[in-house]
């Protein structure tokens, strides 16, 4: 398991050089607002400041502003002496823990975070659209994620700007202090640049654009993303026995979306490799070549002696061991069986000089208060 979780970069040339001068990615951020309590967490820390920008849109980026609001939210409180849990201002929503406290959230004179969107709000993967949507379900799904994100905007107080795409970073003192933005329109369902620009200043500015794959030495790359051959079932040419489900293929950063993919990879490997479904083994059976060639190779190289004649070659194992140390430039010889025949095996490990390792399968009285075969006398013996 890899998962998705390395922040893109922001697609702003020299953004990366205002790491911790203004610029914040957003998987640090979250890790640190769920984690900062925890006596042994020792990873970054973040000083949240009032109207600051995220960049991005979708699930993350709701979360990265619900917990931009929340740490404000509550600095404010306690400076009135009022001291709210994370986890009751979370639950109940800003304004209603506010209530409880006879105050309103203009009462606390912040301006609050505000979410630059290239899209429409309805655009939002707040919900997905199933394939082969009508336009009518289509609609409705996109109704859905403006109702979804009025609540979060509702119980969070953050803002949202759409149609907005990063342009370009305003510094001053050698620090992020904005962003540029250029107007969009959506074109065929894909944002399209304008002639229209604007800065947008803020306390700084949180990247919040998505998440990539972590390399993997010795996994294939196609730009930041793996080289899959197969993006239903997530399959690498270099191993085609691995599998792979959830956001490091679909890059849907939506948990619901990965378990639904998960579930998917996972009925589709169980039905082709078990032959259940009604395809059979799909042509997966194929993957198994290679390992056929390897046992048919070894099993040519098999030697099989018979007492009878009845199966290979008549005679004992030593008749033939001799040429099949010699074939196969043998260093040890492992013997298992009755005594007569491991000493003949062990002659004939002596004669060519291979080392001789032999398991006695003589009887064993374990347990019952006396030594039998635990030692044995191999004095005079080639063994």
């Amino acid at each position: 398991a890899n998962g998705a979780w390395r922040d893109r970069p922001l697609p702003i040339e020299g953004a990366d050089a205002y790491l911790g001068r203004g610029l914040v990615y957003q998987n640090p951020f979250i890790i640190w607002f769920n984690h900062a309590g925890e006596k042994d967490y020792a990873g970054p820390r973040f000083d949240v400041q009032d109207d600051a920008i995220v960049v991005g849109g979708g699930l993350a980026s709701i979360d990265v502003a619900k917990a931009l609001m929340l740490e404000t939210t509550r600095a404010k409180l306690r400076e009135r002496g009022i001291d709210e849990s994370i986890l009751e201002l979370e639950a109940r929503g800003i304004p209603k823990a506010l209530e409880r406290h006879g105050l309103r959230f203009e009462d606390l004179g912040l301006r609050g975070c505000t979410i630059f969107y290239r899209r429409r709000p309805e655009d939002m993967p707040l919900a997905e659209v199933p394939e082969g949507a009508s336009e009518d379900r289509r609609a409705k799904v996109e109704g859905a994620r403006r109702k979804l994100l009025e609540k979060a905007i509702e119980k969070f107080r953050f803002r949202i700007e759409p149609l907005s795409a990063p342009d370009g970073l305003v510094v001053e003192r050698d620090r992020l202090v904005g962003m540029r933005f250029r107007r969009t329109r959506m074109e065929r369902g894909k944002p399209v640049g304008t002639d229209d620009t604007y800065e947008r200043r803020g306390s700084f500015v949180i990247s919040s654009i998505g998440s990539i794959p972590e390399p993997i030495p010795g996994i294939d790359m196609k730009g930041e993303l793996f080289a899959f051959t197969d993006w239903d079932l997530g399959r690498l040419a270099s191993h085609p026995n691995v599998f792979s489900a959830g956001n490091v293929v679909t890059g849907k950063g939506n948990i619901v979306a990965s378990r639904k993919h998960a579930s998917h990879v996972a009925e589709k490997v169980i039905e082709s490799f078990l032959g259940v479904g009604e395809a059979g083994h799909a042509g997966e059976e194929a993957i198994l070549d290679g390992a056929r060639e390897a046992a048919r190779r070894t099993a040519d190289g098999v030697t099989v002696t018979t007492d009878d004649g009845s199966s290979g070659r008549r005679g004992w194992v030593s008749d033939v061991l001799g040429e099949v140390i010699d074939r196969t430039s043998a260093g040890v010889v492992y013997g298992c069986g009755p005594m007569a025949m491991l000493a003949s095996v062990a002659a004939v490990g002596a004669e060519t000089g291979a080392q001789r390792q032999c398991a006695d399968e003589g009887a064993m009285a374990c347990g019952r208060g006396a030594w039998t075969t635990w030692v044995r006398d191999t004095r005079g013996s080639p063994a």
